[in-house]
């Protein structure tokens, strides 16, 4: 074949070029095939300078990835103004994302969800259906110097207050510095009505006495100790009716108190309870009789629970 006659054409020339010094030889395979190979003399193949290999890299230099560079710049959301506080057309009053706050009367909302005032006024927020929060813009009440007249703590501080400029004047000219007058403000008629003076603990305390129904529940807790409190709802409605306790009453809250077919400990404390007059809120007078059938009675249920009865 072709390949097979050009591989014996290359080694015969090869061969050849060692044996001659000419530049140049030629050989003939056949009548067809007739190669020619031009050789370097020796003198110029030794003096040929070595080639030295260059590996080239790529030129593009690839793009890399950090972990930080997110920190956006700040959004500034949140209330701008809040309740009582004045405003004028167009001013924000809330920066949000999303409808936390609704608008309501007198403001508008942006396409993103800024709420501002569409008039004057001062701002109102309250709660409407479905607890949905809402903003509204009212009329502006005048709320400055007090209810009764005198001045408040802004009008003493102006007062008490003096220019440098006049401190230096006196001082210059060794005149006295002209005293200032309190003038108070009074508050505007429009605005809020002064809350009512807090009431003394004592009167707290008698209004608590007086104010609810009786106890509810079985037992009663006085002191952090309980009672039977349907007893004590019995002796509360004689001691409403006649204002003592005599010896029959306190047989009927014996009698009341062995419901069960035996007296438990918290019976027998209420035993001792109305005995000793009561305690906290609840006081109750016994005569002399029913005192003593009453811690008879109780000290006599107690021995029972050493001998293995109720507790």
């Amino acid at each position: 074949s072709s390949s097979m006659m050009t591989r014996l054409l290359v080694a015969t020339l090869a061969t050849a070029a060692m044996f001659t010094a000419s530049s140049s030889t030629t050989t003939t395979l056949s009548s067809r095939f007739t190669a020619t190979l031009r050789i370097a003399p020796h003198h110029r193949v030794a003096d040929a300078k070595p080639r030295t290999a260059v590996i080239e890299c790529a030129h593009k230099k690839g793009t890399g990835s950090v972990k930080n560079g997110r920190d956006g710049n700040a959004k500034y959301l949140g209330v701008k103004k809040y309740g009582e506080e004045k405003v004028t057309t167009g001013c924000i009053i809330v920066r949000q994302r999303g409808n936390k706050f609704h608008a309501g009367d007198g403001v508008g909302t942006g396409k993103d969800f800024t709420l501002f005032a569409l008039r004057e006024g001062e701002v109102l927020f309250k709660v409407g259906a479905n607890k949905k929060k809402f903003v509204t813009v009212v009329d502006a009440v005048d709320r400055s110097g007090r209810a009764d007249g005198l001045p408040t703590r802004k009008d003493k501080r102006r007062a008490m207050y003096t220019p440098r400029d006049d401190l230096r004047w006196a001082e210059e000219s060794g005149t006295a510095v002209e005293v200032r007058t309190v003038e108070p403000t009074v508050r505007s008629a429009a605005a809020a009505p002064v809350a009512p003076p807090k009431a003394p603990k004592a009167a707290k305390a008698a209004k608590a006495k007086t104010s609810g129904g009786p106890p509810k529940g079985q037992y009663r807790q006085v002191n952090k100790v309980r009672y039977d409190n349907h007893a004590l709802l019995a002796m509360d409605a004689i001691m409403a009716a006649k204002g003592e306790l005599n010896l029959e009453d306190c047989k009927m809250l014996y009698v009341d108190v062995q419901d069960g077919g035996r007296v438990t400990a918290t019976e027998c404390d209420t035993l001792e309870f109305v005995a000793n007059g009561g305690g906290g809120k609840y006081a109750y007078k016994c005569t002399e009789e029913a005192r003593a059938y009453l811690l008879e009675r109780a000290a006599m249920e107690r021995v029972k629970f050493g001998e293995g009865g109720a507790r």
